[in-house]
This record gives structure tokens, sequence and C-alpha cells, in this order.
């Protein structure tokens, strides 16, 4: 199903309970993609990573780390999309506990001093009341 927005958008659109009514979104006119903060992103504004100089190695492409929780899936799914759209390096940050890993990423107790990226919050789980006191 697709639903073509006559107006510009509005964040109501955007919400989780939306997406099962309203389908793929466009808008008629191209000014309705921005609307104050939000923004409906369009096939021509990705950007993929182009190789330039030849001589680099996947360092060359960012260091990105994972921070690991209570859910090693969602962490583990989070670096695998990392390191395929293209980061060189990808590393499963997981104190405490060894884990099990896909072949192509690295992991570690800490974040390496390399990262340029964090990913934060994916599978952390709820954190218990003496945690936040």
């Amino acid at each position: 199903m697709k639903t073509v927005i006559d107006h510009p958008i509005e964040e109501k659109y955007l919400a989780d309970d939306m997406k099962d009514q309203l389908g793929e979104i466009s808008c008629s006119r191209p000014e309705y993609y921005v609307n104050g903060d939000l923004r409906l992103l369009r096939e021509s504004d990705l950007r993929l990573p182009t190789r330039v100089v030849q001589n680099v190695n996947k360092g060359s492409f960012g260091h990105v780390s994972v921070m690991m929780g209570e859910k090693p899936g969602a962490g583990i799914i989070a670096a695998t999309a990392a390191f395929a759209f293209g980061a060189g390096l990808v590393t499963l940050v997981c104190p405490g506990r060894p884990v099990c890993c896909p072949y192509e990423l690295m992991d570690s107790p800490v974040p390496p001093a390399a990262t340029n990226a964090l990913a934060l919050g994916m599978g952390l789980g709820v954190p218990s009341a003496g945690v936040l006191a």
C-alpha cells in the first residue's frame, strides 16, 4: 500500500502504529518532504561511500563499535548491518562475557581506541531500579 500525502508531513505519520495503516509514504510535492525537523528521505538522498584511492585497507573506512547488552542478537544484527553498509572495521563490545560472533566482526570487552562511531541501545534491556538510583 502507498499513501500520498497532499500537505507537509507531520510527525504522526511516522509513528510506529501508523506503519500498517499507511504503508509506503510519499508526498505529492517536493517541498512537502520537509516540515521543521522532519524530513522524508528519498532514494536520491542516499550517498554510499565510494573508493577514490585504491591504496587503502579496511581501517580506511572507519571503525564502528557496537555495545552488546542482555539481548546479544540485537547487537550482532546492528554490527552486521554496519559492516554490510561499508564500515571497514566493526567490533562487538561485550563486557563481562564471551560471545560467539560472525567471523567478519571483532569482539572486545571495551571499545577500541580507534573507534569512530559507537552504536548503543540495541538489545541493552531495561536497567534495574538500583542502577538508576
